[in-house]
């Protein structure tokens, strides 16, 4: 689909909940139609299913009603919520750090993406439907004391990259999905509505109603830029809760592209040569290097200082993959550009327009980052949830991001001329980055947290 029909479709995309839910104090505004042609959207799927040696639950009519609905609060002002998360001690860079060296493990060449506020949500309402050692699990990889710290910083984190002001879309969803023939903690659905700002509905599993509501509340939440792999996603009659986050990101360049200075050219992907577009421009900015990679920052927005994206290069020889295996590396991409090895100069930017797109199950990911009872029915406690001795596991974790890029707005990357590794810094006053060959980049909020990670080997 080309990136004008995706904007048409979104312009739109009716904005009211389903079930016959009552409507939210603040309508969310980000579906209307807007000139920006480039986007993001993640989503997350998480399945917790019935143990295996469970006997057949009851089937019931089908009765999908709403049990709670988040009300986003009332006049939320961008820059109020990015000055609470400033001055809030909430540091997720420990979890951001591990989570990227596993999931960009043996990624084989490919396009992958990851939008590590999206897991970080969606492990917190985990972390909330659970009790004793699966809850603990889950604390010790979100590098978090106890559950009541984590709440504060859920809460804080969704305010702070929460922006929908007309300059800046970053829109975070949360929902449950729940079966109808069981019973569930009140206080517990209570708690995910207030803090997680997640509603739950309740349904039969499995029933083709359940299932359209679900990937239609996940279309509706990303825009409808993951359709494709939404509708993969649907219940069966042993899916006992489906929790669901999603983000959706747009933005315009600060500066634009030029369309006429926009070039046809090669991208060297590691196995074959990708003839695309790229986009050039010249000006003055910040270059970064290290002994094994160089980067340049392109605005998003002039009035968000923090809020880019972050173009890495591999220096010759290194895989944009084996980045994430380098700590130099890591701690540059949680930088934010505070870095020793920089310089202002005149920057050649070239990048390619890209639509690219990463559907991964990240529960192997989660199991090797030490979460493990919350997959094993016999050992997973969801008490928190629901009081029904039912042997509950988690199924999957199904993680999905699409990123597409263009002249006006907002995502990209490719290969470049950089230093050779240990280079000191550069003696010319001129650099040409050119980003033809496969590279990393990270999209920032204002208030510096990586929302985006990515590694781009084929730009389409």
């Amino acid at each position: 689909m080309k990136s004008d029909d995706l904007f048409d479709a979104i312009g739109n995309v009716d904005s009211d909940m389903i079930l016959n839910a009552k409507s939210s104090q603040t309508k969310k505004t980000f579906y209307k139609k807007t000139a920006w042609i480039s986007a993001i959207a993640a989503m997350l799927v998480l399945s917790l299913i019935i143990g295996s040696f469970l006997l057949p639950v009851r089937q019931t009519p089908y009765s999908a009603y709403a049990l709670a609905e988040a009300e986003y609060p009332n006049g939320i002002s961008s820059q109020e919520f990015q000055m609470v998360f400033r001055q809030s001690d909430i540091e997720i860079n420990s979890f951001i750090k591990k989570t990227l060296e596993v999931f960009f493990q043996n990624s084989q060449n490919e396009n992958r993406i990851i939008s590590p506020l999206n897991l970080f949500m969606a492990l917190s309402m985990l972390a909330e439907i659970t009790e004793g050692e699966t809850r603990a699990e889950i604390l010790d990889l979100l590098d978090v004391e106890n559950i009541e710290t984590l709440r504060e910083q859920a809460s804080t984190l969704w305010r702070g990259n929460y922006s929908d002001d007309g300059v800046i879309t970053s829109v975070l969803a949360s929902s449950v999905w729940l079966r109808n023939d069981m019973s569930y903690q009140e206080e517990t659905i209570k708690r995910l509505a207030d803090i997680y700002y997640a509603s739950s509905f309740s349904g039969e599993m499995g029933s083709d109603n359940y299932n359209e509501m679900l990937q239609d509340w996940l279309n509706k939440e990303t825009g409808g830029l993951l359709n494709e792999s939404i509708s993969n996603i649907e219940t069966d009659s042993n899916t006992v809760i489906l929790l669901a986050t999603t983000v959706l990101f747009q933005a315009k360049w600060g500066n634009e592209f030029s369309k006429s200075e926009t070039t046809k050219g090669v991208f060297y992907a590691p196995n074959q040569e990708i003839k695309c577009n790229f986009m050039n421009e010249s000006g003055y900015d910040t270059y970064y290097w290290s002994e094994t990679f160089s980067a340049v920052k392109k605005e998003l927005s002039a009035e968000y200082a923090n809020c880019g994206m972050w173009f890495i290069l591999p220096d010759e020889g290194i895989r944009a993959e084996d980045l994430f295996s380098n700590e130099n590396a890591l701690q540059f991409i949680l930088s934010n550009g505070d870095w020793e090895n920089n310089k202002y100069l005149k920057v050649n930017l070239s990048v390619p327009k890209f639509d690219v797109s990463s559907d991964i199950d990240l529960k192997e990911t989660m199991q090797n980052l030490g979460v493990n009872l919350a997959f094993n029915s016999r050992e997973s406690d969801f008490s928190a949830l629901t009081e029904e001795t039912l042997p509950i596991e988690v199924s999957s974790i199904d993680h999905s991001v699409r990123v597409t890029i263009d002249e006006e707005g907002c995502t990209a990357a490719t290969m470049t001329t950089v230093p050779t590794a240990g280079c000191p810094a550069p003696l010319d006053e001129e650099i040409d980055f050119v980003l033809d060959r496969p590279f990393l980049f990270v999209i920032t909020s204002d208030v510096g947290l990586p929302l985006f990670v990515g590694t781009v080997n084929q730009p389409k």
